[in-house]
Protein backbone atom coordinates (compact mmCIF):
# COMPACT_ATOMS: atom_id res chain seq x y z
CA UNK A 1 0.00 0.00 0.00
CA UNK A 2 2.79 2.54 -0.07
CA UNK A 3 2.22 3.27 3.71
CA UNK A 4 5.09 1.55 5.13
CA UNK A 5 7.78 3.79 3.18
CA UNK A 6 8.32 6.69 3.39
CA UNK A 7 9.86 8.62 0.77
CA UNK A 8 12.45 11.57 0.93
CA UNK A 9 11.53 14.64 -1.28
CA UNK A 10 13.54 16.02 -3.94
CA UNK A 11 16.51 17.88 -2.67
CA UNK A 12 16.16 16.65 0.92
CA UNK A 13 18.47 14.12 2.52
CA UNK A 14 16.57 11.10 4.41
CA UNK A 15 17.75 12.42 7.68
CA UNK A 16 17.19 15.66 7.35
CA UNK A 17 14.56 18.26 7.31
CA UNK A 18 14.24 22.19 8.60
CA UNK A 19 11.72 23.03 10.54
CA UNK A 20 10.78 25.83 13.12
CA UNK A 21 8.73 25.21 16.32
CA UNK A 22 7.49 27.09 18.76
CA UNK A 23 9.14 27.19 22.42
CA UNK A 24 5.49 27.76 24.05
CA UNK A 25 2.50 25.70 22.96
CA UNK A 26 -0.62 27.75 22.10
CA UNK A 27 -3.15 25.24 23.15
CA UNK A 28 -3.58 22.03 25.43
CA UNK A 29 -5.15 19.03 25.44
CA UNK A 30 -6.01 16.11 27.48
CA UNK A 31 -2.67 14.32 26.28
CA UNK A 32 -0.99 16.86 23.93
CA UNK A 33 0.60 20.24 23.76
CA UNK A 34 0.03 21.90 20.30
CA UNK A 35 2.97 24.20 18.96
CA UNK A 36 2.55 26.42 15.88
CA UNK A 37 5.23 24.93 13.10
CA UNK A 38 7.09 25.90 10.09
CA UNK A 39 8.87 23.89 7.26
CA UNK A 40 11.00 25.28 4.32
CA UNK A 41 8.36 26.56 1.35
CA UNK A 42 5.11 25.08 3.41
CA UNK A 43 1.83 26.45 4.37
CA UNK A 44 1.73 26.95 8.67
CA UNK A 45 1.17 23.79 10.96
CA UNK A 46 0.95 22.60 14.16
CA UNK A 47 3.22 19.98 15.83
CA UNK A 48 1.81 18.25 18.39
CA UNK A 49 3.60 16.59 21.35
CA UNK A 50 2.86 14.78 24.70
CA UNK A 51 2.57 16.44 27.35
CA UNK A 52 3.83 13.65 30.02
CA UNK A 53 8.07 13.26 29.84
CA UNK A 54 8.54 10.41 27.09
CA UNK A 55 12.18 9.27 25.60
CA UNK A 56 12.78 10.72 22.05
CA UNK A 57 13.14 7.39 20.82
CA UNK A 58 9.22 6.98 21.68
CA UNK A 59 8.28 10.80 20.29
CA UNK A 60 9.45 9.85 16.99
CA UNK A 61 7.80 6.44 17.20
CA UNK A 62 4.51 8.45 17.94
CA UNK A 63 4.82 10.69 14.44
CA UNK A 64 5.86 7.82 12.75
CA UNK A 65 2.89 6.60 13.20
CA UNK A 66 0.84 9.41 13.16
CA UNK A 67 2.47 9.99 9.35
CA UNK A 68 1.62 6.08 8.44
CA UNK A 69 -2.02 6.36 9.74
CA UNK A 70 -2.53 9.97 7.88
CA UNK A 71 -1.27 8.58 4.53
CA UNK A 72 -3.68 5.33 5.42
CA UNK A 73 -6.25 7.77 6.08
CA UNK A 74 -5.58 9.49 1.82
CA UNK A 75 -5.53 6.09 1.02
CA UNK A 76 -9.34 5.50 2.31
CA UNK A 77 -10.71 8.41 1.12
CA UNK A 78 -9.31 8.27 -3.08
CA UNK A 79 -11.94 5.76 -2.80
CA UNK A 80 -15.04 7.65 -2.37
Amino acid sequence: SGVDKLTVAPGENANERRIKVSINPFAQGGLRNVYRMKQECEKKQVAKESRHAIKYSERLKFHLETVKCQAQALVYASCF
